[in-house]
């Protein structure tokens, strides 16, 4: 009983972090999603063509992150870790700010 008590802390100490970051992440790009819709409400030519859309998705960034969160919940904890480190490595310069994604409009 006090084993597996260990074991669900131990765990949750180790998703700790990465759904912090998650969770700035996908707040960001909520923020971003939102400013850049109010935006296109005033100045986007809704009769020429669709709104842009910013890049990552939200969907893109959680399942990203779903990924990480797999990675670190196999059995053999490191060998998820180079793959989580390439994800990351991968998203992180395509998580825009508002600004580069109104440059689109």
């Amino acid at each position: 009983m006090i084993s597996s008590d260990y074991a669900i802390a131990f765990k949750r100490l180790a998703f700790e972090p990465l759904r912090q970051e998650e969770d700035q992440q996908l707040r960001r790009i909520n923020q971003r999603d939102k400013e850049n819709a109010a935006e296109a409400f005033v100045t986007h030519d809704w009769l020429s063509s669709p709104m842009p859309k910013c890049k990552p998705t939200y969907a893109e960034v959680a399942e990203v992150y779903r990924a990480k969160e797999k990675a670190l919940a196999r059995p053999g904890l490191w060998v998820g870790a180079p793959l989580a480190l390439s994800v990351k490595t991968r998203l992180q310069p395509a998580l825009l700010s508002a600004s580069r994604c109104r440059d689109k409009f």
